[in-house]
């Protein structure tokens, strides 16, 4: 299960643009908005231009699903014009310029407005980043970087795609030079910009941006914008089968009695959305496999061979014989792998650098004690 959408093809580009759509966030007619996201909307007002935001997205990716050329998603080679994949591109452009516009903009007379130095900044930031959360640090890049950037990544182009899509872009002019500040409206209707704007708050996606963002997570606007979202609101958790529901619950309180939180990694072991979507101090990350709303395995990282192999000889046969190996103990080529014996003999061999327990209940308390060695 790879970590991110492979693009390497057009077939590869064409299920990942379908992905974005795929188990959208089913938004109800009314939901939970507090006051420091309305911009003084109504409720009712908000919660329909949340869902027509969401149509407007999903549409923007349903037509570069069949159109990836107009965004320079794909090119056709000159000597054959085979329509080849160009990599230099990045199939979430759409999601982070609408992020980094609301972000960074000035909310005036129903229009966001962002001046060039300050999106270009905070666009080529969020651009190449990838992370569970996204960085915090806004760099600082010279005009000329920004203006070649603003031409390689066929940002006019992505513009006129939304521009497509009924809103309207001010201040872009011929060249990236002669752009000062951008202008972003909506005239079909007005209030869907103020929710593009709530919808960028600092911290509001910050545990899983990639779903929580993507598909339009309601539950988000219930909670502040500088606080982590409770578990039961994390549209990953609403994918689970309840079974797995129940084993995260168990394993998050055991956690929590443990000392820490989900979310509290903000870099280092892993940095991709897919599939990972819950870690703690990048000692244990949670795999689930988001596309199909599973989750394989709960994995913890290299730990002291010597006390884990005392761990493992505690542990019953109801966990050992659903936990994971590495690709190299499967082949017998791993240096950290060992041996679990259970009663009657029966032995498992597995690895000590990435112990992989099962989404069951039962693995909850040695997850814990692994996580404590």
């Amino acid at each position: 299960m790879a970590n991110t959408l492979e693009t390497k093809t057009p077939e590869q580009l064409s299920a990942a643009l379908q992905s974005y759509n795929d188990h959208q966030g089913t938004i109800p007619d009314q939901f939970t908005v507090l006051d420091e996201y309305l911009h003084d909307l109504p409720v009712g007002e908000f919660c329909g231009s949340f869902r027509e935001l969401q149509k407007i997205v999903t549409g923007v990716y349903d037509y570069l699903r069949e159109n990836p050329q107009t965004i320079g998603l794909v090119a056709a080679d000159k000597k054959t014009g085979t329509l080849t994949v160009q990599t230099s591109q990045h199939i979430s452009c759409v999601k982070k310029l609408l992020y980094a516009a609301g972000r960074f903009s000035a909310f005036e007379s129903h229009a966001l407005v962002i001046s060039f130095n300050d999106f270009m900044n905070a666009y080529m930031t969020y651009f190449r980043n990838c992370s569970v959360e996204l960085s915090e640090k806004i760099n600082v890049y010279e005009p000329d970087k920004q203006r070649k950037f603003f031409q390689s990544k066929h940002l006019r182009a992505v513009f006129a795609c939304l521009e497509a899509f009924g809103f309207e872009m001010g201040g872009i002019g011929a060249e990236a030079h002669d752009i000062t500040a951008i202008t972003i409206r909506y005239p079909r209707r007005p209030s869907v910009i103020p929710v593009i704007k709530a919808f960028a708050a600092p911290r509001i996606c910050r545990v899983s941006f990639g779903l929580d963002y993507t598909k339009f997570n309601h539950r988000v606007f219930a909670h502040g914008a500088e606080a982590r979202l409770p578990l039961k609101d994390l549209y990953s958790f609403t994918l689970l089968p309840d079974a797995h529901k129940v084993f995260m619950q168990q394993l998050d309180e055991a956690m929590r009695m443990a000392g820490t939180n989900y979310g509290e990694a903000a870099g280092g072991w892993y940095h991709g959305t897919l599939p990972c979507q819950y870690n703690y101090k990048n000692k244990v990350r949670i795999l689930q496999n988001v596309e199909h709303g599973l989750m394989p395995y709960a994995v913890l990282r290299y730990k002291p061979r010597e006390r884990i192999e005392r761990l493992l000889a505690s542990i019953p046969e109801a966990v050992l014989s659903g936990m994971g190996r590495c690709r190299g103990c499967v082949k017998g080529e791993c240096g950290t792998r060992v041996t679990a014996a259970v009663p009657g003999g029966k032995k498992y061999v597995l690895c000590t650098g990435w112990l992989a327990f099962p989404p069951i209940p039962e693995a909850v308390p040695f997850i814990v004690k692994a996580y404590k060695i």
